[in-house]
């Protein structure tokens, strides 16, 4: 697949309801990296990053990204339902990883690392494996607590 066209949330300012639509491209044979607004017929209205793949820099976790290019940021939001709900505890967080395996989110951030793009991406599994790993850690610790301060209570 040499293009991928992905339809994302773009945010103007620091508020979630300040999104743009906004479509990302990105052309595997030329290794370029398009980001444009869009109108609601989906037609480009202005390039706010146009540059090689090579040239970005990409930070995020499960459908939200920051891409830099040039010393110039822009968040985007490849399901704003899916982060809506990650924050209703254990069953948000499910049904936001199965909004997000379906946000294109994973297929973006694949072609930008084949293409030669700085990425930190935590994914949805591995943001969960240290929310878990973090929070079995405490337990552990307040296991250990408890015994030692039973054993030196005898």
């Amino acid at each position: 697949m040499p293009v991928i066209t992905q339809p994302v949330q773009l945010y103007a300012g620091a508020t979630m309801f300040s999104a743009t639509s906004a479509v990302i491209d990105i052309d595997e044979e030329k290794k370029t990296f398009v980001l444009s607004t869009i109108d609601p017929q989906g037609n480009r209205l202005e390039s706010v990053f146009n540059a090689p793949i090579s040239e970005v820099v990409v930070r995020g976790q499960a459908t939200r990204l920051r891409f830099t290019v040039n010393n110039v940021r822009k968040w985007v939001d490849f399901s704003i339902g899916a982060s809506m709900v990650q924050g209703f505890g254990l069953a948000g967080e499910i049904a936001g990883g199965v909004m997000n395996k379906s946000s294109g989110v994973n297929q973006v951030v694949g072609a930008l690392r084949a293409g030669g793009a700085q990425v930190r991406y935590w994914s949805y599994w591995k943001r969960i494996g240290v929310t878990w790993a973090i929070a079995g850690g405490f337990v552990v610790i307040i296991i250990v607590i408890i015994a030692a301060s039973a054993l030196s209570g005898q």
